[in-house]
């Protein structure tokens, strides 16, 4: 999915004057043409210390608003379609770039730094970490995980709950997974992610995990 959309925004037209350039700091590859829809996409200027008249025109009317000297924010008003972005400093023009702007897939959450389904107790008690991510994706936003639950289900049918502040597992999760055996399940859920500055902190799903 990401050399398909890197293989798609690489062919958008690009006219710069002098060596200026436009990156997208959220992005994974800065440097793709690619905005977000409906999603804050923070660009950069490489190429120009003073911002001193810098203005940012959009042929889709994206919302922006530059923060001097730091980045400019495009908020795309749509999730799909293709966006001129322009820049001036006063009224010369200085870069003119089409971007595609495509739906940015809905957060996920992942233990041990992985969306694999069966894990070794190895692994996760070297990774004792719930996180997530944005999946087939090139955007680079971080997303932290606030709280969560993990219901510990052994073949036997035994089941114990335990809940964590922030995004590292408890002790009694860490405790419970030592003493786990293989095909026994975590289930994760009530997963509280705060997301900055793009959402406000949102429900992720729940998901399930095997012991290998």
């Amino acid at each position: 999915m990401k050399s398909l959309i890197f293989g798609i925004v690489c062919c958008l037209p690009i006219l710069v004057i002098g060596q200026i350039k436009l990156i997208n700091i959220d992005l994974t590859n800065p440097d793709t043409s690619l905005l977000y829809g409906r999603t804050e996409n923070r660009l950069t200027l490489v190429g120009q210390n003073n911002w001193t008249g810098i203005r940012v025109t959009s042929s889709k009317k994206s919302q922006i608003d530059i923060q001097k000297n730091s980045f400019i924010s495009i908020l795309p008003a749509i999730n799909e379609g293709v966006d001129t972005l322009r820049l001036f400093k006063g009224s010369k023009l200085l870069l003119s770039r089409g971007y595609r702007i495509v739906k940015l897939s809905d957060p996920i959450a992942q233990l041990a730094f992985t969306s694999d389904t069966i894990i070794t107790k190895n692994r996760i008690l070297a990774n004792p970490f719930v996180t997530s991510k944005f999946p087939n994706s090139l955007y680079n936003n971080k997303i932290v995980v606030k709280s969560f639950e993990c219901l510990v289900i052994k073949r036997n049918g035994e089941k114990k709950v335990f809940s964590a502040t922030g995004n590292k597992l408890s002790e009694g999760m860490i405790n419970a997974i030592k003493n786990l055996s293989s095909l026994d399940e975590l289930v994760f859920d009530n997963i509280k992610a705060g997301i900055s500055p793009v959402f406000r902190p949102k429900a992720l799903p729940s998901f399930k995990v095997k012991i290998q």
